[in-house]
């Protein structure tokens, strides 16, 4: 109306007044643009604010759905924001500055030592495979929204545009099978507001979506078994190369005490005092130490490269590991169906069970309720004339049954795999429980006998040291050779080497035992 009055107060004054007029209206035009935008922008921050209300108090409203129980047989109470702040922290791990604070926090890797417990926390902060699976339980999440959308209608808007054409004068309408031929010629438009509700499904939907629920937990006793698994890992890389860091160094003294023995040997051979025998023996020991310390080396570096794949950390040589902290350890181990192994296997099955029930309620039929309301315009001869016809036409709204009679046996197949897919868990599990029971007979065997040989071990080291000093002192004394001295040196290595592989033995089964009673799980 305002348009129409500025327009007639501009058509009725002079030529000065038409330009005028057309610099109004594109100003108009730009004025009215903006404003549909602002409303545009108004609108969708509305319904933003409307859904973050509905998801953050009203998102589990249906008693069947309550998301205060992660399970129906789970007594353990979680929401789903606990769930997604879990999840949500692997994708916060990836984030540059939080590595950076990570960096900061631990000073082992800039360069200083590194422990085990310093580089389990940054293996387990920055692991790809961990993060992928807190990506999961996020997947989990989404499947679960998923499957619970299926308990709301279906609200569309379809719109058409059509010319059809009919070579005779008739106007009758034709069909054959579920097509309609053209009825006469025509330009015409409709548009309809669709509405679809399945009423009764027999248990299928619910099923379907108790197994999301219950795959939720089962993605993340997943996470907890990976990070276990992930640690496990490590610990076993770490030990690895902490064997080879001791061998090493004992193999580098002995490398020394084998030349030295060599070079004295070598200048009493001048003397003639041995034969050329003895010194072949002894250039036979040193090639054979070098030789030894040359693989150990290489070794060395491999593991400690596969330790640097596993925790994604830059070690850049065996010194800087330090070695096993001899914590106590408690050897009160839970019993297999107490673990999070055990109950990771637990929730799969059961998430298998619900399937397999919705894939049973897939032989049920499926009652919908629909409604449709049409507006429709047409014209013979002008497809804006059609437009402008657009008008109320009618409405529809009714019940409709169907049950698939034959599908070609794909819902038995599914039937079946997910029957195949519980015995499959089943075997797991029971391979799981005799890998794990095996891991604690072993653990409980050394750790109850450590020290019975740490004591015997101390034992022979002593007795190495007491005969290399009375050695040195028969040396002094000129009732013993050097030879013997150096000889003497080398089996008290030897021990030395059979000692502390025992202590960082000790040091790994004690730290392996106190990664199995972790609660990984938060339980």
């Amino acid at each position: 109306m305002i348009k129409s009055i500025i327009q007639n107060y501009f058509i009725n004054v002079d030529k000065k007044g038409f330009k005028t007029y057309f610099k109004f209206k594109i100003l108009f035009i730009k004025l009215a643009g903006t404003i549909k935008k602002i409303l545009f922008k108004s609108i969708k921050t509305i319904f933003i604010f409307l859904t973050t209300i509905f998801l953050t108090s009203g998102f589990a409203a249906d008693k069947n759905y309550d998301l205060s129980t992660v399970s129906n047989t789970n007594k353990q109470k979680s929401t789903k924001f606990d769930y997604l702040n879990d999840a949500f922290d692997g994708a916060k791990d990836l984030d540059v500055d939080y590595k950076s604070s990570i960096k900061k926090r631990y000073p082992s890797y800039m360069g200083d030592k590194f422990s085990f417990d310093s580089l389990l926390e940054f293996t387990l902060l920055n692991s790809p495979g961990i993060n992928l699976a807190k990506i999961d339980v996020l997947s989990a999440l989404n499947e679960f929204d998923y499957a619970r959308a299926n308990y709301y209608p279906e609200l569309g808007i379809s719109a058409n545009t059509e010319y059809s054409k009919r070579f005779d004068s008739g106007v009758n309408s034709v069909y054959i099978g579920n097509d309609s031929l053209s009825s006469q010629t025509t330009y015409s438009n409709s548009l309809s507001l669709v509405l679809r509700y399945d009423l009764f499904k027999f248990g299928a939907d619910y099923y379907a979506a108790e197994a999301a629920r219950e795959n939720i937990t089962n993605t993340r006793y997943k996470k907890c078994v990976y990070e276990l698994n992930t640690s496990l890992n490590l610990l076993e890389s770490y030990y690895e190369v902490l064997m080879y860091k001791n061998r090493v160094d004992i193999y580098e003294k002995l490398k020394n005490l084998y030349k030295m023995l060599y070079n004295y040997q070598k200048r009493l051979l001048k003397a003639g005092e041995i034969d050329k025998l003895a010194l072949a023996n002894s250039a036979i020991s040193l090639a054979d130490t070098s030789y030894e310390l040359e693989e150990l080396w290489l070794n060395a570096n491999n593991s400690l490269s596969k330790l640097n794949a596993i925790s994604g950390a830059k070690v850049k040589d065996i010194s800087l590991l330090d070695d096993f902290g001899l914590n106590d350890t408690n050897l009160g181990f839970n019993k297999f169906e107490d673990t999070i192994i055990a109950k990771q296997f637990d929730y799969e099955l059961m998430q298998n069970e619900l399937a397999l029930k919705a894939e049973e309620k897939s032989y049920y039929p499926t009652i919908s309720f629909y409604a449709r309301y049409d507006l429709y315009g047409s014209d013979m001869d002008s497809y804006r004339a059609s437009q402008k016809d657009l008008e109320k036409h009618g409405y529809r709204v009714g019940l409709s049954f169907y049950m698939s009679l034959f599908d070609g046996g794909k819902r038995d197949t599914k039937v079946k795999e997910k029957e195949i897919n519980k015995n499959r868990i089943l075997l797991k599990k029971e391979e799981a429980k005799l890998e794990y029971e095996k891991d604690i007979a072993d653990l409980s065997l050394y750790l109850g006998n450590k020290d019975r040989i740490e004591n015997i071990l101390k034992e022979l080291q002593t007795l190495s040291n007491d005969t290399h000093s009375m050695q040195q002192r028969l040396n002094q004394s000129g009732e013993n050779s050097k030879i013997d001295v150096l000889n003497a040196i080398i089996i008290a290595l030897k021990k030395e080497l059979d000692y502390k592989e025992h202590i960082i033995k000790t040091g790994y089964n004690a730290t392996k035992a106190n990664l199995l009673l972790r609660n990984w799980c938060g339980e």
